[in-house]
């Protein structure tokens, strides 16, 4: 089943991911800690919000799930003790979900045709790839780093940090 929604632009996720931090006073901490942020200052967001440690056969191939209608995030055992050793791959996929459960709702999000070819910035899944990339990587943090920097200084895999430094050199930021 494919998605759609509502446009938004990487500057866009950018400046949110920005107010995001700001106001939990992250914005000049160069490690974003993901897990304390889902489990206590997402419930100061959304105070219906939940989240769940389900065993890992429960959610076979999948890295974690948000529910937004049922105000939920549920993640994989080893995805959320992984993030909890500071494993960059996991405290991503951690962002990854709560970037969905700010990006998703039942006004912004539809079901579309299949096999239609998606812009990124209409996917649900880029969006929640590029805001999570912003919430644990500001590229304002970032300046003059190397990528073992990175994965060192923001806790994420290099492969994250790769991505990153090909985006920042693509927008000719410093």
């Amino acid at each position: 089943m494919n998605y759609i929604a509502d446009a938004t632009s990487r500057c866009d996720l950018r400046e949110y991911a920005g107010t995001i931090r700001s106001a939990f006073r992250l914005d000049k901490k160069l490690y974003f800690p993901v897990l304390e942020f889902l489990e206590y200052a997402m419930v100061q967001l959304f105070p219906e919000f939940n989240w769940e440690i389900v065993p890992d056969t429960e959610l076979v191939g999948v890295e974690g799930l948000t529910l937004p209608n049922e105000h939920l995030i549920i993640l994989p055992e080893t995805v959320y003790w992984d993030a909890a050793a500071g494993m960059g791959r996991a405290r991503f996929s951690v962002a990854h979900e709560i970037s969905h459960y700010f990006q998703i709702d039942s006004k912004t999000v539809a079901l579309c045709r299949a096999g239609m070819k998606l812009p990124p910035y209409r996917d649900p899944e880029w969006q929640a790839n590029t805001l999570a990339a912003e919430l644990l990587i500001p590229p304002n943090l970032s300046i003059g780093m190397y990528a073992e920097e990175i994965v060192h200084a923001f806790g994420v895999s290099l492969a994250a940090a790769n991505v990153h430094i090909k985006q920042k050199y693509r927008e000719n930021l410093p």
